[in-house]
């Protein structure tokens, strides 16, 4: 029996954090491992999107939360001399709110963030884009993968996004999560290919 061809293709989250790895094992990440990404979507022809958090990339401390990356202004020139093999998704303004799990839905208190915060969070994104002169990507990864639905998904999508990348069903602690198709955007369930920061070495 022939099988149907699945389309696929890869993504990469957790853009501009400083160090990879857990809290015991953290190790810094450079523009080397954005040039790693760069050689694997060259080496099989893809098209990779890396999302950013974007306090990460706030050079001008634009949205007032800015923790920028030293060697963001040779991060930019790499994208934006391979536009062909690696682009900018977005992942967030700060990847977390008031220090819980999730920017725009607290997986840790089960509770949305106020749709004003999400918002502000967007728009402040939106800024430093601009500031950079970007575009604001028009695909999306929640922060730890937790948006609220109706709200998140409709808020990004006045700012151009058009798929928001994300599980259909998630697990935290003792509650688990489902999120159903968007009326906004397209909304694109994520598989785990099982590689995840601490795999340093590709």
């Amino acid at each position: 029996m022939a099988m149907k061809p699945y389309p696929f293709f890869l993504v990469v989250d957790d853009g501009g954090f400083p160090y990879a790895g857990g809290t015991d094992e953290s190790r810094p990440v450079g523009i080397d491992n954005y040039g790693t990404i760069l050689r694997i979507a060259k080496r099989f022809g893809l098209r990779i999107p890396v999302c950013f958090t974007m306090k990460y990339l706030d050079k001008g401390n634009v949205s007032g939360l800015a923790a920028p990356i030293d060697y963001l202004d040779d991060l930019i020139a790499l994208f934006t001399k391979n536009k062909n093999h690696i682009e900018f998704g977005y992942h967030g303004l700060t990847h977390e709110y008031n220090n819980h799990v999730g920017e725009f839905y607290c997986l840790d208190i089960d509770q949305a963030v106020p749709s004003e915060i999400q918002k502000d969070h967007l728009e402040k994104s939106f800024r430093v884009f601009k500031e950079l002169g970007l575009e604001f990507p028009q695909l999306f990864v929640p922060p730890h993968h937790a948006w609220e639905w109706g709200v998140t998904d409709r808020l990004a999508s006045a700012y151009g996004v058009k798929y928001l990348i994300s599980f259909s069903r998630k697990s935290y602690g003792h509650k688990r999560y489902q999120w159903p198709p968007s009326r906004w955007l397209q909304f694109l369930p994520r598989e785990e290919l099982g590689i995840y920061s601490y795999h340093t070495v590709l």
